[in-house]
């Protein structure tokens, strides 16, 4: 029994390279840079790691992984 193919963790191992999972580290961004860079912060990881795991299905896809 397989929880997830291949391509589906090769997919998930590189959204999570890219976004902030951590709330300690939210919460020191917020204290340093305050609210806006940090929200921005947060906004922009979150859409990189959502377009790079786009591109890693896509070639997953392609590729036949």
């Amino acid at each position: 029994l397989t929880v997830m193919t291949k391509g589906q963790i090769l997919t998930f191992t590189v959204f999570v390279v890219f976004y902030m999972p951590c709330l300690a580290t939210i919460a020191a961004l917020w204290q340093e840079i305050g609210a806006k860079k940090t929200i921005f912060a947060l906004i922009f990881t979150t859409l990189i790691a959502f377009f790079f795991g786009v591109l890693t299905r896509g070639l997953v896809y392609i590729l036949g992984v």
